[in-house]
């Protein structure tokens, strides 16, 4: 169920690696109902959810925009990314099928933060409903053999979280995703043993340049044209995993 290119150096290709997680949004529960958009068509970043509606970021076009690159609506899925960013620098990510949000992201690739920041994110990307974390696996940290390893978050058997570190030392932060599924579906779909599988590389191994860091205000932005486009390709150091759809 994943797509295999997820979670390895400067992982905007996170956004195009969750193939697995895409089949199983459908039956996956259901996060936080509300939408909180103002008629303006915005909302406040630190008001999203994993598990919301996709509704939230179709009706909040001033906030965000649907990812345009083909690979980001593999799956069936539709990609949302936001025009703001939030108060560390980090742009959301979302992806939704079947109504909801199943994935979603902070990205923190022009200025990674410290790890005790990222905890702080991915609390804030899980709905009130979030079970107390549980468990956390360090096995990519541990092994040493994974050059941007990461680290899984799991609360109860409902939501997972995953921090990409930028190197072995695991002191910066460059993603911060939330997952609407269990950790060990997660496990699963990425093939997590601590070691890192071979990767592809992709449009000549470049990586996709994030726009300039843009703190968000408040809700009342003034409807622009402007799209902030952001390839969700992967780079040479991103692996990709690809497992059947129920």
């Amino acid at each position: 169920m994943f797509e295999r290119n997820l979670f390895k150096k400067n992982a905007l290709a996170a956004s195009v690696a969750i193939l697995s997680i895409v089949s199983m949004s459908s039956c996956s529960k259901s996060g936080s109902n509300t939408t909180n958009v103002t008629p303006q068509g915005t909302v406040q970043l630190d008001s999203i959810k994993v598990g919301m509606p996709e509704a939230t970021f179709k009706d909040a076009s001033i906030t965000f925009v649907v990812d345009p690159k083909s690979a980001a609506s593999s799956g069936g899925k539709t990609q949302y990314l936001s025009r703001t960013y939030d108060k560390k620098g980090g742009q959301y990510m979302a992806q939704c099928k079947d109504g909801k949000c199943f994935v979603l992201q902070t990205l923190y690739l022009t200025t990674p933060i410290a790890k005790e920041d990222a905890l702080e994110s991915l609390k804030g990307l899980l709905p009130a409903d979030a079970p107390v974390q549980s468990k956390v696996d360090d096995s990519q940290m541990k092994s040493g053999k994974v050059t941007a390893p990461g680290e899984i978050y799991e609360y109860g058997d409902k939501y997972t979280g995953i921090l990409q570190y930028t190197d072995k030392t695991g002191t910066k932060v460059n993603t911060v995703s939330a997952f609407d599924a269990g950790a060990d579906a997660v496990r699963t779909g990425l093939n997590w043993t601590g070691t890192a599988p071979k990767g592809e590389a992709t449009k000549g191994g470049k990586t996709a340049k994030s726009a300039k860091p843009v703190v968000e205000k408040s809700t009342s932005i003034k409807k622009t044209k402007t799209v902030t486009e952001t390839t969700p390709e992967t780079t040479s150091q991103t692996t990709t995993t690809t497992a059947p759809t129920p």
